[in-house]
């Protein structure tokens, strides 16, 4: 049976650096991200990254893309353009806990992060 599981990680006008609400998930299947910036005050920058909480010591780590050859999930940095952009997890997410976590170099921006989990 597949299931799917929409969350949103953090929604509305953010004028500062911060970290988004955690929310709890756990699947096995595929997992997407998706930023989408509908606004933003000139002169300004946004970088957007998905981070994970240790069951055992409490502290947030970067998610990583791929076991294989790991990166730290994190959308392209947005600048002078509205943005929309999609990343995927392909094989899940351990992490009992997620968040966003943004830093804003500037005033501030209008941004959605939500997370599709497909649960298999």
């Amino acid at each position: 049976m597949t299931t799917d599981a929409s969350r949103t990680l953090t929604s509305g006008i953010q004028t500062a650096t911060a970290d988004g609400n955690e929310v709890q998930v756990r699947t096995r299947g595929k997992v997407d991200f998706v930023l989408d910036v509908t606004a933003k005050a000139v002169a300004t920058t946004l970088d957007v990254i998905i981070e994970g909480r240790d069951a055992i010591s409490g502290k947030w780590t970067q998610l990583l893309d791929d076991a294989d050859s790991p990166a730290v999930l994190a959308f392209t940095q947005v600048g002078d353009a509205l943005a929309t952009e999609r990343l995927t997890l392909p094989s899940g997410i351990a992490d009992t806990y997620i968040r966003a976590s943004w830093v804003i170099v500037g005033t501030s921006y209008t941004f959605t992060v939500s997370m599709i989990a497909k649960d298999v």
